[in-house]
Order: C-alpha cells, then sequence, then structure tokens
C-alpha cells in the first residue's frame, strides 16, 4: 500500500461522511454526520501534515517550490476548515437556526470537496513523483500509525 493508496481512501472516507451529511433528513441525524465529518477531517488533516506535508517541506529540494507554495496554501486552508466548522459548532442549538446549520453544512461539504480535489490533482502527484516505493510504504505506514494516534487522544464533541 502505498502513500497515495491511504491518502486517497481517508479522502473517500471524509467524502462519504459529507455526502450522509447533506442527504441525512433530520436534523439530529444532520448532528451526528457534521461530528464525525469534524472528526475525520482534523484526524486526516493532523495525520497528513505530520506526514505527507512534512516530507515535502523538509526534502530540501528547490525544484519543488511551486509544490512548497501548493503545500503552504493547503496547511492555510486546513485551518480555515478549523475555524470555519468551530464557528459552525458555536452556533446555539436553536429550532430557529437549522436552516442556517444546514446552509452551512453544505458549504463546508463544498468546500471539503474543493479542497480534496486540489490536493489530489496538485499536490499529491508532486509528492509520489520524489519518494521510492519503500519510502510510499514506510509513509503509509506512518500516516495509520498517526491516524490511530490520534483517534485515541482526540475525541472532540462539536456541538
Amino acid at each position: 500500500m502505498t502513500l497515495n493508496d491511504v491518502l486517497l481512501h481517508s479522502h473517500r472516507q471524509i467524502a462519504q461522511i459529507g455526502e450522509q451529511l447533506l442527504s441525512a433528513q433530520d436534523y439530529p441525524q444532520q448532528v451526528v454526520y457534521f461530528e464525525q465529518l469534524w472528526q475525520h477531517f482534523l484526524i486526516h488533516e493532523q495525520a497528513e501534515e505530520y506526514v505527507a506535508f512534512q516530507v515535502m517541506q523538509n526534502s530540501g529540494k528547490t525544484a519543488h517550490r511551486d509544490t512548497e507554495r501548493a503545500l503552504e496554501f493547503a496547511v492555510h486552508e486546513h485551518h480555515d476548515f478549523e475555524s470555519f466548522i468551530e464557528d459552525i459548532a458555536l452556533l446555539p442549538e436553536d429550532e430557529t437556526l437549522i436552516n442556517q446549520h444546514q446552509q452551512l453544512f453544505k458549504a463546508l461539504c463544498e468546500k471539503i470537496t474543493r479542497h480534496m480535489q486540489h490536493e489530489e490533482t496538485h499536490i499529491f502527484p508532486q509528492l509520489m513523483a520524489q519518494l521510492t516505493n519503500e519510502q510510499h510504504e514506510q509513509l503509509a505506514s506512518a500516516y495509520i500509525d498517526k491516524c490511530r494516534e490520534l483517534n485515541k487522544t482526540q475525541t472532540k464533541q462539536v456541538i
């Protein structure tokens, strides 16, 4: 299994949770999916930054300046998502705000989808081209291990 395989698998899981969130009919179920999306995205983005992005940033290869800029943008977007999600979570649970929550859920899913497509199209191919087969396997294992570690320590109820 390569690093690309595990990153794409994680993206698919996030996308699936987003689809479940958007297709859920009742608000309490939407909140459950929102919390799952937040948990999974938080773990994914931290593990991704820890493993994949650190490799790129520490490679020291000046030929990858465009990739470094793309990574900086992606990391910045990750932090924007965290703020956006926290803003949603801070909205009071009030019957009159359900429509606002649902609009924000939709906007969040759309932003995350665009972000993942950007990573898959622009960042991952550049990252993968720099790695040997052995590095792919090692980094895939490191990513999975980091996700497991984060999963044990970061259970955060957001709403």
